[in-house]
């Protein structure tokens, strides 16, 4: 009976709406992460630099930094 308690519980747990609140939380923050280490990614920083070098007219051309 335990056993059946326990799956009906897994199964309803995701209708919970404090568990659905956590678990949107979870996603959003890991997405946030994921975002920071590619925009502080070494290849994030060179596309960055070579489009400004690329869609500037080439007298603005100069140093770019942040």
């Amino acid at each position: 009976m335990a056993r059946a308690a326990e799956r009906l519980h897994l199964v309803f747990r995701f209708r919970d709406p404090v568990y659905l609140a956590h678990e949107h939380a979870r996603q959003l923050y890991l997405a946030h992460q994921h975002a920071r280490q590619w925009m502080l990614s070494p290849t994030y920083r060179a596309l960055h630099v070579f489009r400004q070098t690329v869609t500037r007219p080439p007298q603005a051309r100069k140093a770019i930094c942040f």
